[in-house]
């Protein structure tokens, strides 16, 4: 009798450890942690082909966004910012909840500016809701889905620190940190080490570089490697480490050059993709850290390559160059952004249509087709925030000034509800006046590539009500209020040779021609007033009858 009771004592003790184990993995939802997965392979299984540019809504934080978001299973998004605040906010934009981590820290930047910087670590989100994060507090933070925090660990991160934490297949948490006090070298308390944390807050085993640092996100291959990089200074010089994930042994390692940046990403084959700031994209032999091949750009990458469902490897490069690469290395195409200081920083995320979308330092974000054609841009501020893709094919990114962004399309409801207008602007109105007009009313609106070039804008105008479109402007409406010149698709015609006798017909066309003429003598910041002014007045008239 007592060996069946021990035997079932046992029995239900090994039961809760494994259910406890479980509920620490990663979240299964879709885009839980930086790169959406622990390999870091940026594809997500959502389709986006619907997504045209349109600003869904977008979320002001208090400070600067560099955090790539993640997704809870319930679709709440999760990212911080650089005054030190870590939000939840709900699938429609609003504010959940915000977590204080302390105040913010002030730095001077690259450019010597005095600014504040705080949260840099994306967050990653574990089965049972807890979500983990780093911050200048020097912690690693564990909190509840209700934002209420379970505990922190003490880990040192700093500017050149991006490290954001992976959860293995065990609940074990990876994420790095920087020496202390950062940047000397003398009098160090200690060096650029890598944790192993159980899902309770305690060590489960810790790895020092003798560095000043392993800056680089961790991943964690199919087999259950963990793999970082990181390291300069004192000691080893740019390593990428791969580590038994059981107690942290060295399996091997990959001198690369110079402070190491970027994360790996890994295969579905185990292939280790990896940048460098040297500017080579290296892929590694997943049992021993051999080159397999190695790509060269024009300078520094500190992106996590990106997988696409075909193989191919997608990266940007600090020399405004974003690049599609053969599984053996070769390069299919390339596009070329405008420069900028680290130009591309950002790592792409890719749908499940293939389209490719990252932003940029010059202040565009973009959305790529598999063969390289854009399908269009944004320009609103310069990002350091990688895209992360909701179930929906929603994509979220954050921006520097202060924004995170939900860029969508309009389904084939809304657009029978929407009627599309091309509106010309004047020359003398920039792109930043426009934004910051529309930008402030209840307008789905979006920049197609072409746009700046031909001084055009394309809206949707309508009414939002509880996120259903209920009402919407009409070509006539607008026309009649503001007088602005409507494009609308008609067939072509075949021109016709002029004959003789057609002389007023050509007399016509130059008086219309003068008239053109005249109506450009006009402001056109004044006119995107008037506009704005007018389609106040309408929303709200609109909004009184119902």
């Amino acid at each position: 009798m007592k060996k069946i009771i021990i035997m079932i004592l046992v029995f239900i003790t090994v039961s809760i450890l494994s259910l406890n184990c479980v509920n620490a993995q990663l979240a299964e939802s879709p885009w839980p942690m930086i790169h959406g997965s622990a390999q870091h392979g940026g594809l997500s299984p959502y389709n986006t082909s619907h997504v045209d540019g349109t600003i869904l809504w977008t979320f002001e934080s208090d400070g600067p966004i560099e955090t790539s978001p993640a997704i809870g299973e319930n679709g709440t998004i999760y990212f911080g910012d650089h005054k030190n605040k870590f939000y939840a906010i709900n699938p429609n934009g609003t504010l959940k909840w915000k977590f204080n981590a302390g105040e913010p820290f002030p730095i001077i930047d690259m450019q010597g500016y005095e600014t504040e910087k705080a949260i840099l670590s994306s967050p990653a989100i574990a089965s049972d809701g807890t979500i983990y994060f780093t911050s200048f507090s020097n912690y690693l933070y564990a909190l509840n889905s209700d934002g209420i925090e379970k505990w922190r660990y003490p880990v040192h991160v700093y500017v050149d620190v991006w490290s954001s934490p992976v959860i293995g297949p065990d609940g074990t948490i990876y994420v790095g940190s920087q020496q202390y006090p950062p940047g000397e070298t003398t009098n160090i308390q200690y060096e650029g080490i890598l944790y192993a944390i159980n899902p309770d807050g305690s060590l489960k085993w810790k790895f020092n570089s003798g560095s000043s640092g392993m800056p680089a996100s961790p991943a964690v291959g199919h087999d259950g490697t963990v793999y970082a990089a990181g390291g300069a200074g004192q000691g080893e010089l740019s390593y990428t480490f791969a580590f038994n994930p059981t107690n942290g042994a060295i399996k091997w390692k990959f001198k690369t050059n110079l402070w190491q940046e970027s994360s790996p990403s890994v295969g579905s084959d185990g292939t280790i993709y990896i940048g460098s700031k040297k500017g080579y994209v290296h892929a590694l032999n997943p049992a021993n850290g051999n080159v397999i091949w190695r790509y060269q750009t024009n300078d520094g990458v500190s992106a996590i390559p990106a997988i696409g469902a075909d193989g191919t490897i997608y990266v940007g490069s600090w020399d405004a160059t974003f690049y599609a690469l053969t599984p053996e290395g070769e390069e299919i195409w390339h596009f070329e952004t405008p420069p900028s200081l680290e130009a591309i920083s950002t790592s792409a995320a890719i749908g499940s249509d293939g389209t490719i979308y990252f932003g940029a330092g010059s202040g565009n974000f973009y959305a790529l087709s598999p063969d390289g054609t854009e399908k269009w841009r944004l320009k609103a501020s310069s990002f350091s925030s990688s895209p992360a893709i909701g179930a929906d094919g929603t994509i979220y990114v954050g921006g520097n000034n202060h924004k995170l962004y939900a860029f969508g399309g309009l389904d084939d409801e809304k657009k029978q509800n929407s009627e599309e207008v091309i509106i010309i602007f004047k020359e003398n109105v920039t792109e930043e006046q426009a934004l910051s007009l529309l930008g402030n009313h209840t307008i789905n609106y979006f920049f197609s590539p072409e746009l700046w070039e031909s001084k055009t804008m394309k809206l949707y105008l309508t009414i939002d009500k509880q996120n259903m479109i209920m009402e919407t402007l009409s070509y006539e409406e607008i026309v009649n209020y503001i007088g602005l010149e409507i494009i609308e698709e008609e067939p072509e015609e075949e021109e016709k040779e002029p004959e003789e006798g057609d002389q007023t017909e050509v007399e016509t066309k130059s008086d219309n021609e003068d008239e053109v003429k005249e109506d450009d003598s006009t402001p056109g910041f004044e006119i995107i007033v008037m506009l704005i002014a007018v389609l106040i007045v309408l929303l709200m008239k609109k909004k009184k009858n119902y």
